[in-house]
């Protein structure tokens, strides 16, 4: 879904949050909602859990333009939303902990002087999205 405030630019790279960044908490989930089935308190933990999780999956929402990068963490463009020209860019970095190495998926961290400014949470293979960036930016520096 492209935001209004994203039409001027050409979108290089779309994406969410995906489903494998949450294995652990949807496992919860549904040990809660099975044992839910003997203690019915367990189950609405177990649902309130799994309508957590899909509200948090709905609203992420990342892209890669040819202007810069940006993360959107609520449904208003505004509201949530992390940006970074794509010049200003000074340092893109991958953090995978031992789930994401085994099953390939992990938060990208867009930062500048030191700083991280936009973080892509639990993208699916995060190697490809560092090269889309590293290439608008070895691009730019090329012009």
């Amino acid at each position: 879904m492209i935001k209004k405030g994203l039409k001027d630019k050409k979108v290089i790279w779309y994406g969410q949050r995906c489903w494998k960044s949450y294995t652990l908490w949807l496992v919860s989930a549904l040990f809660w909602i099975f044992f839910g089935l003997v203690f019915p308190i367990l189950f609405l933990l177990g649902l309130a859990l799994f309508v957590i999780i899909s509200l948090d999956k709905l609203t992420s929402d990342y892209w890669i333009t040819n202007k810069g990068v940006y993360s959107n963490r609520s449904l208003h463009l505004g509201k949530g939303m992390e940006k970074q020209d794509i010049e200003d860019v000074k340092s893109v970095s991958i953090y995978k902990g031992n789930l994401g190495e085994l099953i390939n998926f992990g938060d990208v961290r867009i930062g500048t002087y030191g700083e991280i400014k936009v973080t892509f949470k639990g993208v699916a293979d995060p190697d490809t999205v560092v090269k889309k960036i590293r290439g608008l930016k070895d691009n730019l520096e090329v012009r």
